[in-house]
């Protein structure tokens, strides 16, 4: 009977103990949420600003990121909101994704204020490369101070509106890269 005893002890301890861990769960997944909806709300405010200065074009005028079940859906809008990955041109998913980016840079990293941009012309038509040129030059500039792009392309390369630091590679495995900063 002791030992019985002992036992049930044992158990209501346990289930206070479990009861006491479904509370803090459920106070750790409210805060989970909260914390999501603060981040996309700040996350959807930059994408609100941003997506006028990227996008070249005015189809789409605004974009956002929800969170569902299966994760996130990344949407724009034009007569309603539309999933990006179903409407949308690879030029399209580029500027998204370039958005997206810095935002995310303005919202983890506000006071840094800089952002590396690594080949953002891929998928863009000439008119977006303008777009983004006039964005990199002009616009982007009033939002972070600090922008760094690395490209091939030659129509980024030579507008003139930056300092270029050009690094050539000899094909020779025995030679080493040229510096040229203008």
């Amino acid at each position: 009977m002791e030992k019985l005893e002992l036992k049930k002890s044992t158990l209501n301890s346990l289930l206070d103990e479990i009861d006491l861990l479904k509370s803090f769960e459920k106070v750790l997944i409210a805060t989970q949420i909260q914390l999501r909806d603060y981040i996309l709300l700040k996350l959807n405010n930059a994408l609100s600003m941003l997506w006028p200065v990227l996008y070249p074009y005015s189809d789409w005028s605004n974009l956002r990121i929800l969170s569902s079940e299966k994760g996130y859906v990344i949407e724009f809008y034009q007569n309603g909101w539309k999933e990006v990955d179903v409407f949308s041109s690879g030029g399209e998913k580029a500027c998204v994704a370039l958005s997206l980016r810095v935002a995310l840079a303005l919202l983890l990293t506000p006071s840094l204020s800089w952002i590396v941009l690594d080949e953002p012309t891929h998928n863009l038509d000439e008119n977006a490369v303008s777009k983004l040129a006039d964005a990199l030059n002009t616009k982007l500039p009033t939002i972070i101070k600090q922008i760094l792009v690395i490209t091939h392309d030659e129509r980024l390369v030579n507008l003139g509106y930056c300092q270029l630091i050009k690094i050539e590679r000899d094909k020779n495995p025995n030679s080493f890269s040229t510096v040229f900063i203008n």
